[in-house]
């Protein structure tokens, strides 16, 4: 799940590295704008525009602001991915997502879904900023985007050294030293791949 009108190369790039393993079928959610440009860079994947974004129309950010508005996005994605999600094997979420705040609440509803059916979930690059800032705005949310995930036993976050910082601060965890080699000597390779005892947040 990812790919908006600036980024399309990270979803495509994630969804082949998922077929060369040997997956037998790959599925990019994407926004309108990045279906067709996705599509075309392989006839092997399975591009459907199912994230909701701001249309560049003017006046649909300022909409964001009104919570049916909200609500009516939230239920056209719904009706675009709920159908695929018993066919998913894993759900990666964030590989060119960017930083649409309707895309945010399409994200917020795919995790929702993912935690019902306790489907192996990764997120990746736009999808850990949204985890780290994102409040969802949907009547039913109770949570932060980092509460739903926390405790998440088959969640797994793949920061970068920056990305892991905002990850850090988000829980209240103090990181020693400077951002990059500093970091790198108190934290191992696989408290940076699972986040371990420092994120608290995924099993």
């Amino acid at each position: 799940m990812g790919g908006c009108r600036e980024y399309t190369g990270a979803p495509f790039f994630s969804a082949m590295s998922a077929l060369r393993m040997g997956c037998d079928l790959a599925y990019v959610f994407c926004t309108p704008d990045a279906a067709p440009v996705i599509k075309s860079y392989s006839p092997e994947l399975i591009v459907l525009p199912a994230l909701q974004e701001d249309r560049g129309k003017g006046d649909d950010l300022n909409k964001y602001e009104y919570p049916e508005a909200v609500e009516e996005a939230v239920s056209l994605f719904r009706g675009d991915f709920f159908p695929w999600v018993s066919r998913m094997s894993v759900l990666v979420i964030g590989p060119g997502l960017g930083d649409d705040p309707w895309v945010g609440e399409c994200m917020y509803a795919a995790v929702r879904a993912a935690k019902h059916r306790d489907l192996p979930l990764i997120i990746d690059g736009s999808g850990i900023n949204f985890v780290v800032g994102f409040e969802s705005r949907q009547k039913d949310a109770r949570q932060s985007m980092l509460e739903l995930i926390q405790g998440y036993h088959n969640c797994i976050l793949t920061p970068n050294i920056a990305e892991f910082g905002r990850l850090a601060e988000a829980v209240g965890l103090q990181l020693p030293g400077k951002i990059g080699t500093h970091w790198q000597q108190h934290v191992s390779p696989v408290d940076l791949l699972m986040l371990g005892s420092y994120a608290r947040g995924c099993g």
